[in-house]
């Protein structure tokens, strides 16, 4: 709920609804949850006299997202450790141009917070990864965000940044 909020800049009452609807999705799904069901639970919660204007409009800021399918399901999941293990290409890029500049950003903070969590499960000091971030000054430079955490945290997971901004 906080990732879209950086983006979407929602409202409390928005953000309560949808914090309530990811933490209902993950009670009810499991690790099955996802941006669909996400988005299905906060459409119930419409129905809810109590919530129903804050459920709909944060409905309608996350549909077009949520429709445009970013993210694979199941087992075709991102896996780090092939990413990083693989000699051919020895660079990976993640290519968002041609997206509109939300879901680039919400996207982007979706991967780093997912490497984040790789990095601290596997990541070693002895095993250094550089990551390069252009257009950074979009990202969320919050604290507690990805970004902040990297560059206080990042060299003890063996995580090395190159940033590029146009600012």
């Amino acid at each position: 709920a906080a990732l879209f909020n950086t983006v979407y800049q929602i409202g409390d009452q928005q953000y309560s609804v949808l914090h309530r609807a990811i933490m209902d999705g993950v009670e009810t799904y499991k690790e099955d949850m996802n941006l669909d069901r996400m988005l299905a639970v906060v459409e119930a919660l419409s129905a809810d006299k109590q919530y129903k204007t804050s459920a709909q409009s944060i409905h309608s800021k996350l549909r077009p997202f949520v429709l445009d399918r970013p993210f694979s399901t199941g087992n075709a999941g991102l896996d780090w450790d092939n990413l990083f293990l693989k000699q051919h290409p020895l660079c990976n890029i993640f290519q968002l141009h041609g997206m509109d500049q939300k879901s680039q950003r919400i996207i982007t903070e979706f991967i780093l917070w997912d490497l984040y969590g790789h990095l601290q499960s596997k990541g070693k000091k002895t095993d250094p990864k550089v990551i390069v971030l252009d257009e950074v000054q979009n990202l969320d430079h919050q604290e507690g965000s990805p970004l902040s955490k990297y560059l206080r945290e990042g060299r003890k997971f063996g995580l090395s940044l190159i940033l590029a901004t146009q600012t």
